[in-house]
């Protein structure tokens, strides 16, 4: 067996460090805990206790959090019409066509 670290899922979505010796884990769950603290701290996890451990889950989901990196990049006064041509002529065909429904809808049915 590998006597290298390992990261691991645990219960509830926890991850927890440790190293294996002779087939047995020797959890090392501080590292873990730092970063996760850390991670609280700036708002992007929160934790429920259950027992003696944490339970963590993001805050944002993937599309608040990427939404939140493009409202960054406008707030340095990027042109946001330039910025959003750009994103678009990286899309896929099926993407384009998925956005296109998704802005008429939000639009009432009109073409966007």
């Amino acid at each position: 067996m590998s006597s290298g670290p390992t990261v691991l899922p645990g219960p509830s979505g926890r991850c927890w460090s440790g190293s294996t010796t002779a087939g047995r884990s020797r959890w090392r769950t501080t590292p873990v805990q730092t970063v996760m603290e850390i991670l609280h701290r700036k708002e992007w996890l929160a934790r429920a206790k259950s027992g003696r451990a944490f339970n963590y889950r993001a805050t944002k989901s993937r599309e608040e959090y990427g939404a939140s990196l493009i409202d960054q990049v406008w707030a340095t006064g990027a042109d946001r019409t330039a910025t959003l041509v750009r994103l678009f002529d990286e899309l896929e065909p099926g993407e384009r066509a998925e956005l296109r429904a998704a802005l008429a809808e939000r639009a009432g049915g009109e073409r966007a």
